[in-house]
């Protein structure tokens, strides 16, 4: 099985519960997205799928974060933006898009810092 990896940055700011269950501060970060698709055949350019159709389905799902409270967002109303689930979020509206295009979505990984990230990953 090959995997094929890419990755985008997006800027956006979020709000989550502390561990004493308070509303943390609205902050800021700088995310990082990597994205992995996996295939169990190469086409005739040897290739699983062109690094430029992964970059265009993850820009086109990530412009509806780019520079925003994600809390703001109707998604986030009932779930607060966690790395988790921005993961699982963003898992869930690029699959079909991948799908459609004959692509199997394995992994997201969204980095909240440079030493920080979480994943959903397909079973």
């Amino acid at each position: 099985m090959f995997e094929v990896t890419s990755s985008q940055n997006f800027k956006a700011s979020h709000a989550i519960r502390t561990l004493s269950g308070e509303l943390e501060p609205s902050h800021e970060h700088d995310w990082r997205v990597v994205v992995t698709v996996q295939g169990a055949s190469l086409d005739s350019n040897g290739c699983v799928i062109d690094f430029a159709v992964i970059q265009r389905d993850l820009r086109a799902c990530l412009e509806n974060w780019e520079g925003k409270d994600l809390n703001s967002i109707g998604i986030f109303m009932d779930m607060p933006p966690s790395t988790e689930f921005l993961a699982k979020c963003l898992f869930d509206q690029l699959d079909p898009i991948m799908h459609e295009d004959g692509y199997t979505l394995k992994r997201v990984t969204i980095w909240e810092t440079e030493h920080c990230s979480a994943a959903f990953v397909r079973d």
